[in-house]
């Protein structure tokens, strides 16, 4: 990927919010720069760049003709907030809810390029359950999803 055809981190963060915003039962879904000081309604996510790691451009690459080949990996993290803590039976049910939509919204992923990123040749993600404290000091049932994006 080449630095004119580089996709900008908030390109990678907005469109993985468009897509599991999408899910049934998200009614906020805020990517970086739409982030609130509190959650407004739940079930919500977030979107955010959470780590890169980009390999030298070499020329002992496995490609023909010689071509140097940069590998890159792009973290975003999404920050899944089902309902607010209260009662445990009904926080497990949305948690788990909530998270199958998401999780059924990225195994929906069909198209090519994945999330309709150009240059982005694949994906994969990691979901984890857990209770967030939000900075209101309110506890939210939810989770973390990091999707990372792959490019080559």
């Amino acid at each position: 990927m080449t630095l004119q055809s580089r996709v900008s981190i908030m390109t990678m963060c907005d469109a993985v919010c468009a897509a599991l915003g999408q899910a049934p039962s998200i009614v906020t879904a805020q990517s970086y720069d739409e982030v609130s000081e509190g959650i407004p309604d739940t079930p919500a996510l977030q979107v955010t760049f959470a780590s890169s790691i980009v390999d030298a451009a070499t020329d002992n690459d496995r490609r023909t003709f010689g071509a140097e080949v940069r590998q890159s990996a792009y973290e975003i993290l999404v920050t899944v907030y089902a309902k607010r803590r209260a009662d445990l039976r009904e926080d497990l049910r949305w948690q788990h809810l909530v998270l199958d939509e998401l999780e059924a919204q990225l195994e929906a992923q069909d198209t090519c390029p994945p999330f309709g990123i150009v240059g982005c040749k694949s994906f994969r993600w990691a979901t984890t359950r857990g209770v967030i404290q939000y900075e209101d000091g309110n506890d939210y049932v939810g989770g973390e999803i990091v999707v990372t994006l792959g490019f080559h």
